[in-house]
């Protein structure tokens, strides 16, 4: 049901023309939006789209803005089991909306994180989304700005193709093995990305029931070329990573390129647009990847058919896009998401989680805070963990 908020996307190319206010009645936000493929809610699936819809369309029931692992109502008022197994009563409010307090909203599309960073800090946007480290720093006084932190689902991995037919050692669990071990977690996110985001080695967030808060891997030069010469990876050998061409995506492309190659291993970096990279890597055209994933609801089953189901002429899951052929570990996957005792679930999951974490072509690596701009005059900006942008309907000016 179609919220009376008016979502309005402005597809500029740049940021070059400078706005002497924002509206009153309007909030203007800067953001890449490069990353979009379908506003068709059936198919929407990227993380600005799937954010935009969410406020513009009113769901039965929505993750609770408190509480986000549990469900609240939003159109629905109340829900009964129907007359079958599989069906379900349900009541709709007959007071659907409180009305947003402003009449719309503007995406701008910035795609230069320097240009947001400048719009915001001039009053030309209420918002900007984003920024790289070195611009969230930089406005860290900046008059009439501050810089709002909120919970995120999104978790950023390494990923291998190991279908691919150029560079067969992708599919090598060595090169996986080795990679755990080439990552400098500790210096990714204190130092490189100051703190925007933590180190996180599991595939469910922290924040979800049952996520593993385990960081059993560090950088060890020594241990990953032990594994890369027991594997039988050739010296020099080279592959190429795909990545956003916007930050953190080639700031950590560059870290990784650097401490691959002191184990002898060479990356090729391939910095594309959001959307290029999301097709590439949905038709496996691509040999590793460095990109987010983000919860479609708040539960362990997200990510775990993400990650670690692949069923021959299922849905294209990660483990599919990565060819990663698990039979049993899907079966553990269905099992667990039909598990209604809560304790058997939660090992099931965390059992689901270790396999992961230890042995696979995902190397999870960062869970991401979202660091998002805000001009002074803004109140009752908030977004939850499970959504990508801000709840609309509750900001002010």
């Amino acid at each position: 049901m179609a919220k009376s908020l008016l979502l309005l996307l402005a597809l500029l190319s740049g940021a070059s023309a400078a706005l002497a206010r924002t509206p009153h009645d309007t909030l203007v936000v800067a953001i890449p939006l490069d990353g979009i493929i379908s506003f068709d809610p059936a198919e929407s699936f990227e993380t600005v789209s799937n954010g935009s819809l969410r406020n513009v369309y009113q769901t039965l029931v929505e993750a609770d803005r408190q509480t986000p692992q549990k469900l609240a109502p939003l159109l629905a008022d109340s829900w009964q089991p129907g007359s079958t197994p599989h069906s379900l009563i349900v009541n709709l409010r007959p007071d659907a909306r409180p009305q947003p307090l402003l009449k719309r909203v503007l995406l701008k599309n910035v795609s230069d994180a320097g240009a947001r960073r400048l719009l915001i800090q001039q009053g030309d946007v209420d918002v900007a989304y984003q920024l790289g480290a070195d611009q969230v720093a930089a406005l860290q006084n900046a008059p009439g700005v501050r810089i709002a932190t909120f919970p995120s689902s999104l978790i950023y991995y390494l990923g291998f193709n190991t279908k691919d037919a150029q560079q067969p050692v992708l599919g090598n669990p060595a090169l996986w093995q080795a990679a755990r071990w080439l990552v400098d977690y500790d210096a990714l996110a204190a130092q490189l990305l100051k703190g925007q985001y933590a180190v996180h080695q599991s595939i469910l967030p922290n924040g979800f029931d049952g996520a593993l808060e385990t960081t059993p891997f560090h950088y060890d030069l020594v241990k990953a070329k032990a594994l890369l010469q027991q594997g039988g990876i050739a010296p020099g050998t080279h592959f190429a990573l795909t990545v956003v061409n916007q930050p953190p995506y080639i700031d950590v492309a560059q870290a990784l390129q650097a401490s691959f190659a002191k184990a002898d291993l060479h990356i090729d970096i391939q910095p594309v647009a959001e959307s290029e990279l999301w097709s590439k890597m949905r038709g496996r055209n691509f040999q590793s990847i460095f990109i987010y994933w983000g919860a479609d609801y708040i539960d362990p089953n997200t990510n775990a058919s993400a990650f670690a189901l692949n069923v021959p002429g299922g849905a294209k899951t990660l483990a599919w896009r990565t060819g990663w052929e698990i039979p049993q570990l899907s079966a553990s996957t269905r099992a667990a998401a039909g598990e209604s005792d809560v304790a058997k679930r939660r090992a099931l999951y965390t059992q689901l989680q270790t396999t992961v974490q230890q042995d696979s072509p995902f190397v999870v690596m960062l869970q991401g805070a979202q660091q998002v701009a805000l001009r002074q005059s803004l109140s009752h900006a908030r977004q939850g963990i499970g959504v990508s942008l801000l709840y609309f309907d509750e900001v002010s000016k």
